[in-house]
């Protein structure tokens, strides 16, 4: 009888620990913005994207104002960040510079919070005639990664670029943009 109750516990136990593994980062979007459906599914599906090739398996939970200002359904897991998409009136409170298109301003001290600017995302996305929600999605893997990455530094290449613009996209569309390795195994030794 122990042995079968030890072999229970050992199966339980690999199979939390494996329903941790196949979801270890929730992104929780809080659209303040109302972003149209179908663009804000292209971004979450963008997004996602970005954190598979980094091996990271990501739940994002879109939030809508009116969910967002009640009670969270539930509360963030251990391995959560929250981000919030805000209309250009706010940005112009947090930042004033219409060319930064989002913000993680804790992230240094280990906060979990970070701002997205959809309109000042589509104005650019318009300038360079590339698919809006493709570019949201990659502007909020960027900010996301402020938050997971301890130097919270730009990169000369890839995800964590400063300029976001339609080579990204580009790269989005061929499968190819993606963390630098350093930035991936930083990211995976954070979660993991």
């Amino acid at each position: 009888m122990g042995r079968i109750f030890l072999a229970l516990l050992v199966v339980t136990t690999i199979a939390a620990h494996a329903a941790e593994a196949s979801s270890p980062l929730v992104i929780d979007i809080r659209d303040y913005e109302h972003v149209p459906k179908a663009e804000m599914d292209r971004a979450i599906t963008v997004l996602t994207r970005i954190f598979e090739v980094a091996d990271v398996s990501v739940t994002a939970r879109l939030q809508s104002r009116s969910a967002a200002e009640g009670k969270l359904s539930a509360p963030l897991p251990e391995h959560a960040v929250i981000v919030c998409l805000h209309s250009s009136l706010a940005a112009l409170s947090l930042v004033d510079d219409p060319n930064i298109l989002g913000m993680a301003p804790g992230a240094a001290n280990g906060g979990r919070l970070a701002y997205v600017f959809p309109t000042r995302v589509e104005t650019l996305a318009k300038r360079n005639r590339v698919d809006a929600g493709m570019l949201l999605g990659v502007v909020l893997a960027h900010e996301v990664g402020h938050i997971l990455l301890p130097a919270r530094r730009h990169a000369a290449t890839g995800v964590m670029r400063p300029v976001c613009d339609r080579f990204q996209v580009r790269k989005v569309i061929l499968g190819t943009l993606a963390f630098t390795p350093r930035e991936t195994a930083i990211i995976q030794a954070g979660l993991f």
